[in-house]
């Protein structure tokens, strides 16, 4: 059973760390952090962020002060020393995700001194120190300290001066702990996995060699060859099953959309965050931008990047407006307006479209959106319809080949905070819709697939399920065995080898062979 002993001051404030004094039992510190992610706004700072301070085991709390600040900050790391009692560091982020600054307190955190600005530690929190938020201070000594970053910092003066390990360790740290039974060994986590130092963090970095836990955005998959799978991996860059090392790296940053020409196996395309696109011939060996080709205002996180389904050589390319290429990608032409309802509340890239499905009839194509809202056009783009409005972020539309008016689109309510499914069909075109969520799981839904034989396929955070209609409703069987209960962010259909790829979002690529 519990109960709350510290409340926070706004509906907008988490609790992100908790800490024991080493040295005194009933001494715990807390830091609380106002932050928000919705559709169209993000907050990465506020009123209600701040260190706490319990003195008799957390049934009362006092925030810090006394130099450390207490005005709007953003995320707060804080280290606590083992060696010299009382001896704290507390690295503050900035409202706008920057560097705030570094401060220590010799006293428990009664009083403050802010350390020297260091130029390379500020820049180890580039824009975004809300991905961070953690201070490791050596059990052994007070003045060796880690701090995380987009680089692993690292002071042996007590913050007088830092070293950046960039080269040794993958970027973005997240945890660290000290092997209690072996004296200077220390675990490092970040974005690429596992790392474990016997110089008490301070180089000499091995790399855990079994780690199947990828995270993975997308899929691509090749009829013309069962064992070519490439995927766009977080923070991993695009990864692909050919060309070196299964799976190896073929263009850097978040790898988000890939894809595999289905009558060219050399002939791939790749994506990392906000639509930055590659093209290649020769399976990703050499690779051509063609992002300033398209046009665009605003570009998702994972910018869509389809097929045709009949000629492959013609893509589409989502920014806010639909992008068309009929040279495999090498030039782009505009054939929509902003589909979406313009940008966001701040400057995060909000009003993006975040799908695009082409119909077999070299016609019709049907885009969603980001902010609820799906098109048709059946003139390739000379007019536009809108026959969805006000609806969740849009995750995937399936055109039913046979019936470019048949339409099935996924949406996840997550970003908007609600657990339900939502799964929608039409079959004239978007003049009517049926729900199609039935018994699904209560979690978002990130894509829809047809099978052979119209049979649907869902991929949704608790793993995929295929659908089938009884009694005249959608019944939800989860799909086969083996799969982890993870979430699949997406599926790829080979229609010829009868099987679904999925990309899965902590436990890297799984297939199954359907009917």
């Amino acid at each position: 059973s519990w109960r709350r002993v510290l409340d926070v001051p706004n509906g907008f404030t988490g609790a992100v760390d908790v800490q024991r004094d080493p040295n005194r039992a009933d001494r715990v510190y807390a830091v609380l952090w106002d932050h928000r992610r919705e559709p169209d706004k993000r907050a990465y700072g506020g009123t209600g962020s701040g260190v706490y301070r319990s003195d008799d085991g957390g049934a009362h709390w006092r925030r810090l002060g006394g130099g450390l600040p207490t005005a709007d900050t953003g995320r707060t790391g804080l280290g606590v020393s083992r060696s010299e009692p009382g001896r704290l560091y507390a690295m503050v982020g900035a409202t706008d995700g920057g560097f705030g600054g570094l401060f220590t307190s010799a006293d428990g955190g009664d009083t403050w001194a802010r350390l020297p600005d260091n130029p390379a530690l500020a820049d180890s929190q580039s824009s975004y120190s809300w991905w961070f938020g953690k201070v490791w201070v050596d059990p052994a000594d007070a003045r060796h300290v880690h701090i995380a970053g987009v680089a692993l910092m690292t002071t042996k003066d007590g913050g007088a001066t830092w070293t950046a390990e960039e080269t040794a360790v993958h970027a973005d740290q997240h945890a660290m702990i000290w092997d209690p039974k072996h004296p200077g060994r220390v675990y490092l986590g970040n974005d690429g996995g596992v790392y474990r130092s016997d110089a008490r963090g301070d180089g000499g970095w091995t790399k855990a060699a079994y780690e199947p836990w990828t995270q993975l955005y997308t899929v691509a998959a090749t009829p013309q060859d069962t064992a070519r799978i490439s995927g766009g991996a977080q923070d991993n860059g695009s990864i692909r099953s050919w060309g070196g090392p299964r799976f190896n790296e073929y263009l850097g940053g978040d790898g988000l959309q890939n894809l595999i020409d289905p009558t060219d196996k050399n002939k791939v395309y790749a994506c990392y965050q906000y639509g930055s696109c590659f093209r290649s011939t020769d399976g990703g060996a050499t690779l051509t931008e063609y992002t300033d080709s398209t046009t665009a205002d605003r570009r998702n996180w994972l910018t869509p990047v389809q097929f045709d389904p009949v000629a492959p050589n013609v893509l589409y390319y989502g920014g806010n407006r639909l992008n068309r290429s009929t040279d495999g990608g090498a030039t782009w032409t505009p054939i929509s307006p902003d589909l979406t309802g313009g940008p966001g509340r701040d400057t995060y890239p909000y009003g993006t479209l975040t799908t695009v499905a082409a119909a077999r009839d070299g016609r019709t194509v049907w885009a969603g959106t980001d902010d609820g809202r799906v098109w048709v056009t059946r003139d390739l783009g000379g007019h536009w319809t809108q026959v969805l409005a006000g609806q969740p972020w849009v995750t995937r539309i399936a055109l039913d080949p046979a019936d470019p008016t048949t339409a099935y689109v996924s949406l996840s309510g997550y970003r908007a905070g609600s657990p339900q499914p939502h799964l929608l069909r039409t079959g004239d075109a978007g003049a009517s819709w049926s729900d199609l969520s039935g018994n699904l799981p209560r979690a978002p839904v990130n894509d829809v697939v047809l099978g052979a034989g119209g049979v649907l396929y869902a991929a949704t955070d608790q793993g995929v399920f295929v659908g089938a209609v009884l009694d005249g409703r959608t019944r939800w069987l989860r799909l086969g065995g083996g799969l982890p209960l993870v979430p699949v962010d997406d599926l790829s259909y080979d229609h010829i080898n009868h099987r679904l790829v999925a990309a899965t979002f902590g436990r890297g690529f799984y297939t199954f062979r359907t009917p």
